[in-house]
């Protein structure tokens, strides 16, 4: 990987994609498989939080303890993933990839390095941007996931330690992180890097300006006002 001078980290859900609606019906049923769920699953909200976080979440309203909650999400994980191969065809018909993204990544690539910040899991990270033909546009090299810590507040430095380490010269003052939710601010802000907020997920622009971003957009449509934000 060239050295380059910003590292822009991407959110998936509601940022680059929507519509992954298959995707809930195959974490719903490694639950069912893992965690013995009965059919109806408490519901929570899923936005900017990783998918450990999401199991735990869940389990504690189905009065799971916590121990055996973590011990099982290996498990979890591993079935989640298997249960892909009943919702591929399905999810590459509905995910809808967002207005003006494939631009967005087309304009930012030649200066600057596109990769993954998110709540996925890695192995479904990569199936959902497959099923979107959107994972040739990002270094999976770098980047940092759900399957890597369950707070998300935890996952900017270890994607500035695998941009080091693929030989990136990267600062976090050289860091963007993009998403649509307040805990993708809340993230960008632990890691000491700035964000910029896009209101294309659950989060109105009123929620989203009320956690102070450094720059919030409706939406990636205005390719050039998304280069003015990642650059400041």
């Amino acid at each position: 990987m060239a050295t380059e001078s910003k590292l822009i980290l991407w959110d998936i859900d509601g940022t680059l994609i929507r519509g992954a609606r298959q995707a809930v019906v195959a974490f719903h049923a490694a639950l069912r498989r893992v965690y013995e769920l009965p059919p109806q699953i408490a519901r929570i909200s899923y936005g900017g939080k990783t998918d450990a976080q999401i199991v735990r979440e869940t389990l504690l309203l189905h009065a799971m303890e916590d121990p055996e909650i973590t011990r099982r999400i290996p498990a979890f994980q591993a079935a989640y993933l298997s249960e892909w191969q009943h919702i591929a065809e399905k999810l590459r018909a509905e995910v809808e990839v967002l207005p003006g993204v494939r631009a967005a990544l087309d304009r930012l690539a030649p200066h600057a390095t596109n990769s993954l910040l998110t709540g996925n899991f890695v192995d479904t990270a990569r199936l959902k941007l497959e099923a979107a033909d959107l994972d040739g546009w990002f270094d999976w090299r770098c980047g940092a996931f759900g399957s890597d810590h369950e707070q998300r507040n935890e996952l900017v430095p270890i994607a500035l330690q695998r941009a080091r380490a693929a030989g990136m010269q990267v600062d976090a003052e050289h860091v963007v992180v993009v998403g649509d939710t307040p805990n993708d601010i809340a993230c960008a802000r632990a890691g000491g890097v700035r964000v910029l907020a896009v209101a294309t997920g659950t989060f109105d622009r009123a929620t989203l300006a009320s956690h102070s971003p450094d720059a919030l957009l409706d939406d990636l449509g205005d390719t050039e006002a998304v280069w003015r934000a990642i650059w400041g």
